[in-house]
């Protein structure tokens, strides 16, 4: 999912940003907003999860996903 993830990263730079986390680094977030699976997608809006996504996916689905929840 890498290569999808850092592909829609950079098609869509203008409209949102995209970040990583190393969970193993990150105990605490990961404890935080009880993370089960992996890979997890959040979309954040002013600072609130407004989408989560588990599993791998299409690009064209994962995509539609972010867009969706940054435009509720």
């Amino acid at each position: 999912m890498v290569p999808v993830v850092t592909q829609i990263a950079l098609e869509n730079r203008n409209t949102f940003a995209v970040a990583k986390l190393n969970n193993d680094e990150n105990r605490e977030t990961i404890r935080k907003y009880q993370v089960r699976g992996q890979p997890i997608y959040m979309v954040f809006q002013d600072g609130k999860v407004v989408g989560r996504f588990v599993g791998a996916m299409p690009k064209a689905r994962l995509l539609q996903n972010i867009l969706n929840a940054i435009n509720k």
